[in-house]
């Protein structure tokens, strides 16, 4: 999803319940970040929006965040910065883009499981905002060996 589907969203009223932010436009990221929380938040910002930091986060920490109910509003927000789950463990670019599908999902290991129940449980009343400046390792744009790779079967 992209910035103005991002605005779509907020404009049409249609927040989602997980939005993944991610690149290197940190103006963008915190543009985006700031509209969302201004569409969510309407009321009582001390009680409806929580701020996590992503490096040391345990699911269970949250798994509490998100399962609070909102106060005097539809929703809450809760924002995680710079997810660790989310990011490469201190592997350089060249490995990175030199990983198969395969070694990217065991990167994540066994300890994304409590963040992927998280997230398959939450609730309508919550929207749960993942920020990460520079690199993701749900999502890497295409290596330049795999235009030479056909990416879709010929139809026969």
């Amino acid at each position: 999803m992209g910035y103005r589907q991002l605005m779509n969203d907020i404009k049409n009223n249609c927040i989602k319940p997980v939005y993944l932010i991610f690149g290197n436009e940190t103006y963008l990221i915190d543009k985006g970040r700031e509209a969302l929380k201004n569409a969510v938040v309407t009321s009582f910002p001390e009680l409806n929006y929580t701020r996590l930091e992503g490096e040391k986060l345990e699911a269970d920490e949250l798994s509490a965040a998100c399962r609070t109910f909102p106060f005097g509003t539809e929703k809450r927000l809760v924002e995680v910065r710079n997810p660790e789950i989310l990011r490469s463990k201190g592997r350089g670019r060249e490995e990175d883009e030199d990983e198969d599908e395969n070694e990217k999902a065991s990167a994540l290991g066994k300890d994304a499981q409590p963040f992927i129940d998280v997230l398959q449980s939450l609730d309508d009343t919550v929207c749960l905002l993942l920020l990460s400046y520079g690199g993701c390792l749900l999502y890497t744009s295409p290596s330049p060996r795999d235009r030479t790779r056909a990416r879709m079967p010929s139809s026969a």
